[in-house]
């Protein structure tokens, strides 16, 4: 690819300079943003690559304007019409650290690193740490707290393929209330409709305010008759199907039984990850893919361990193997059901819709009476899964049944699998990553995160467009494991 780049600039080399096709400009730019000046250096030494000021110049073309809390709408209604994209969004919102550092700007007179007070719509409060003279900077310390975290809320359109799109940044120190939460969800929705635009769900990562909004906007419990029957206890007809992502909360029924000191207990069956250790310890590695590492739960933030030990294949060992495992083996099958609903992988089988919803109902059929029996039995829920996770799983139920009727009757395309708030995660991975040592960890204020946003969103738009030729495989992967259900109208 570089000696046809090399090749065709030479040849099309003008009186004004070199000339690249639109996919060479995108690679270029690509490239630049991922490896920076001194990548592009080597370039310019191996290859007639584009020179610092022409990438900095193509790179300034696309930014736009960003100031921290405000919701960025009509943004958003430009690259959807840009990119020939539905109006229909699906939101999702999580936070990060940041290094806790306040610094001044001066390119617009203002402080940075403040978390600043919400408004009565809850959203955050934008241009109020304007500073000219050190007093009003002093003023600011003495009176608003350091931020430690940035609040992310990105728009995933509801389209296979196409890229996330931020549309709300704000620093936090974390201490913000359910009830601003569900104002700030109210603001967005209000401010949507006036647009056209369809706000299809919300999603969150278990955090317990936006769990609470989303309760108290699905009406749950509602025990009043409705055509689901007594078990379904939401409203029928919500303004949004929220969610709760199932990447996070599988991983959370992973290390809840990973945890030594915890005693799950189904019934009269255990559910501990001792049955998984006997398993490995008595049958080979070829019979069932598992080591000793995937069972560390020292890193909760791993999922691969979860894709591993809910393999078919590791509960039909267990099975087997290993006496008085029917309460681990349950316990697995489940998080594989749930998997199968919402997060699709090759070596998966693929939920219909009304499969899923079998699938996920049955999840939660098993935990509502597991609860109940704790607590019943033991008057507490310690040997169950947290309540966090209980209301996750009521949430994703309701709201998956919910969600297919949306798609029925408005001629959605069914695709659960856009319902999660890992696009958030990329987000941040991709702040994190903008390093010379592809650094993983905290590295940026508030003001670098800043610095970092309209490269993310170059990035992501390049590596989502697939006329450009080029083959991006973590992208790749995820649209090869979309796949779509088109519903007939109700007449």
């Amino acid at each position: 690819m570089l000696q046809n780049v090399h090749n065709r600039s030479r040849n099309t080399k003008t009186a004004n300079g070199m000339r690249y096709t639109p996919a060479q400009d995108q690679i270029f730019l690509y490239q630049f943003i991922q490896g920076g000046k001194e990548y592009l250096k080597w370039q310019r030494g191996n290859t007639t690559a584009p020179c610092l000021r022409t990438m900095q110049r193509k790179l300034a073309a696309r930014a736009k304007s960003i100031t921290e809390g405000e919701f960025r709408l009509h943004e958003l209604i430009d690259f959807l019409q840009k990119n020939n994209l539905p109006m229909d969004i699906v939101l999702s919102e999580d936070a990060t650290k940041i290094n806790g550092r306040v610094e001044y700007d001066y390119t617009t007179k203002q402080v940075r690193g403040l978390v600043g007070p919400m408004n009565k719509e809850g959203m955050p409060q934008c241009h109020i740490f304007k500073a000219t003279d050190p007093a009003s900077i002093l003023r600011y310390l003495n009176t608003y707290p350091v931020g430690r975290n940035v609040y992310v809320v990105m728009a995933q359109p509801h389209q296979i393929g196409a890229p996330p799109f931020c549309v709300q940044y704000f620093c936090t120190d974390n201490r913000f209330t359910t009830e601003q939460v569900s104002k700030r969800w109210k603001h967005f929705r209000e401010r949507c409709d006036e647009s056209g635009v369809r706000i299809i769900s919300i999603s969150s990562d278990g955090d317990p305010r936006p769990i609470g909004a989303m309760i108290e906007e699905m009406g749950m419990p509602n025990h009043s008759l409705n055509e689901y029957g007594d078990d379904f206890i939401a409203s029928t007809a919500p303004k949004s199907c929220p969610l709760q992502d199932p990447t996070h909360k599988i991983n959370k029924l992973r290390t809840r039984m990973m945890k030594k000191e915890v005693e799950l207990l189904l019934g009269d069956k255990r559910i501990s990850r001792v049955h998984l250790e006997c398993m490995i310890d008595q049958e080979s590695i070829i019979v069932h893919g598992l080591t000793h590492a995937d069972l560390n739960d020292s890193d909760k933030m791993k999922f691969a361990p979860v894709e591993k030990i809910t393999k078919t294949r590791v509960t039909e060992c267990l099975i087997k193997t290993v006496p008085e495992s029917e309460g681990t083996v349950l316990y697995l099958t489940m998080m594989r059901y749930m998997m199968e609903v919402f997060i699709k992988h090759p070596s998966r089988q693929i939920s219909t819709p009304k499969d899923a919803i079998s699938k996920l109902w049955y999840v939660l059929f098993i935990v509502r009476a597991w609860r109940n029996h704790c607590i019943a039995k033991y008057n507490t829920i310690k040997h169950c899964i947290t309540t966090n996770a209980y209301w996750c799983i009521e949430i994703n139920a309701h709201s998956l049944v919910n969600y297919i009727a949306m798609c029925r009757e408005q001629n959605l395309k069914y695709q659960p699998e856009l319902l999660q708030s890992q696009t958030c995660e990329a987000f941040f991975r991709s702040a994190r990553s903008f390093t010379s040592t592809e650094s993983t960890v905290i590295n940026f204020t508030m003001m670098g995160f800043e610095s970092k946003l309209n490269r993310i969103q170059a990035k992501t738009e390049i590596s989502h467009d697939s006329s450009n030729g080029f083959v991006f495989p973590r992208t790749q992967e995820t649209e090869r494991t979309i796949t779509e259900h088109i519903f007939p109208i109700l007449a």
